[in-house]
């Protein structure tokens, strides 16, 4: 199972995270998920990558191809990706692999920090694969993801989605191919990849967004919502109060290097908390920043007395719980009802996560908070 890690302080940070295999899912204990790198004054020149809409690999047993229709795809594009496994030998041959078959897909952005990784189940499934046949591996997405990472929503939302989409940049889709000869175990493994670059929509072509309805909007921090009506504190990297969103330049502080990081990032961004060791600030997103994230955020840390860049990333802020202790998780409308209207008193609505019912559960009645433009509904999980 593939993992991700983050280094602070020379110690690793452990923390519950959420492995999706194909349609279900595990819980499991992983280590924090890496962060973009701190920026820097002085920029490294971008790396070149070579795309490619075809890749294979084979040894004395198997052969493994996985091709694309291009490369070169818009946001707004599905990726269609074909993928073959194919034995060679005379006679029929029995294997072992995972109980989801021999094939992991793994999808890694070369030019930035969507990487949503890959993941198989470690038992085991005998199957004997008839002489020189071919046989078509459908797609289909894996990976894990931690809580805390500041990608989170993105994440969840990708495997929401039941195509694939993926951000602005370079992309490593591959297929990795684990079995064993006979018995449980694995003694051979192939990987074979396509490259391909993904941009943004062009804006004459682009579609516009859809308005929510006016009897139910979602709620987000950028909407005008009276937030002294919130009782709730929010969470991206560190937990922060939602009002902060509603100072000019966030919440105060005497600390001139944390105004000037403010400033900096012009008046759209907010020091949204800062304690001894942390500081966290949040820029309200445009298109400069290409994310389709309400905020984006910048982590500092306080090393030896000063200031050190600790992380960033896109974040659609989550409601966090102290009693019980619980993330607000994401939820939408069923469409198996109609939808509400003005003088609807009842929503009926899906929550979405995912885990182990012994790992994850609903811990607590929904919170909700209406005004007079929104009905906000948060689930702790």
């Amino acid at each position: 199972m593939r993992h991700r890690a983050r280094v602070i302080g020379g110690a690793w940070m452990a923390a519950a995270a959420l492995f999706v295999l194909g349609g279900g899912s595990v819980a499991a204990q992983s280590l924090s998920p890496s962060q973009s790198p701190s920026p820097s004054p002085a920029a490294s020149p971008a790396p070149s990558f070579t795309l490619t809409d075809r890749g294979s690999a084979s040894d004395d047993r198997f052969l493994l191809t996985i091709e694309t229709d291009t490369t070169q795809v818009t946001t707004a594009g599905s990726i269609d990706i074909t993928t073959m496994w194919a034995h060679k030998g005379a006679e029929p041959i029995d294997i072992a692999t995972s109980m989801a078959g021999p094939i992991t897909f793994v999808v890694e952005q070369l030019d930035g920090p969507f990487d949503p990784g890959g993941a198989s189940d470690d038992a085991c499934r005998l199957t004997t694969v008839e002489a020189r046949t071919a046989a078509p591996v459908p797609f289909q997405k894996s990976g894990g993801y931690d809580a805390s990472d500041p990608m989170a929503p993105q994440y969840a939302a990708w495997f929401d989605d039941p195509d694939l989409h993926l951000p602005v940049g370079i992309f490593r889709i591959a297929a990795h191919a684990e079995y064993g000869v006979g018995e449980c175990g694995t003694d051979a493994r192939l990987d074979a990849s396509v490259v391909i670059e993904v941009t943004a929509v062009p804006e004459a072509s682009a579609t516009p967004p859809v308005s929510p309805s006016p009897s139910v909007a979602a709620l987000a921090l950028w909407t005008p919502i009276d937030l002294d009506l919130i009782p709730w504190e929010y969470y991206c990297f560190l937990r922060f109060d939602p009002s902060a969103i509603a100072v000019p330049g966030g919440v105060h502080t005497d600390d001139p290097y944390l105004r000037e990081m403010v400033a900096r990032q012009g008046p759209d961004a907010h020091l949204l908390m800062v304690d001894d060791r942390y500081a966290l600030i949040g820029v309200v997103t445009d298109t400069s920043y290409n994310s389709d994230s309400p905020m984006y955020q910048f982590e500092l840390e306080k090393v030896d007395g000063r200031w050190t860049w600790s992380g960033e990333g896109d974040c659609r802020p989550w409601a966090a719980f102290a009693e019980p202790l619980a993330l607000g998780g994401h939820w939408r409308l069923d469409p198996a009802f109609a939808a509400p209207t003005p003088r609807s008193r009842i929503i009926h609505a899906l929550v979405v996560y995912s885990g182990c019912p012994s790992a994850v559960k609903v811990r607590g009645k929904p919170r909700v908070v209406t005004t007079e433009d929104a009905v906000a509904a948060v689930v702790p999980v």
